[in-house]
């Protein structure tokens, strides 16, 4: 049991982790990229869902953020032209604004 998390790129997982969400990751995304769903299982000897009656279904709620790569890719693009003027101001001395 627990939560489980992926981040994949044209099909390719790229991280995965459980019990947390990594939030560095989560900055690409939008809230209005976000859904929600419930996903159907079909339960397996010994799952803990189905208390080991794999003919059992439950259900899990899956939340997904989906955008496209070129959208991730500005948005990085974005971040790191912002960190590279902040620290420019920091070297420099001056207060930063955003």
């Amino acid at each position: 049991m627990g939560s489980y998390t992926s981040f994949s790129v044209d099909g390719y997982q790229l991280l995965s982790s459980k019990s947390y969400v990594d939030a560095v990751v989560m900055m690409v995304f939008t809230e209005a990229e976000k859904s929600i769903r419930e996903v159907r299982q079909s339960g397996s000897e010994g799952d803990a869902h189905t208390d080991g009656n794999p003919a059992e279904e439950y259900s899990l709620t899956e939340v997904s953020y989906t955008v496209s790569g070129s959208t991730i890719l500005d948005r990085l693009e974005v971040m790191v032209s912002h960190f590279v003027r902040h620290e420019l101001c920091l070297k420099k001395g001056f207060a930063v604004r955003f």
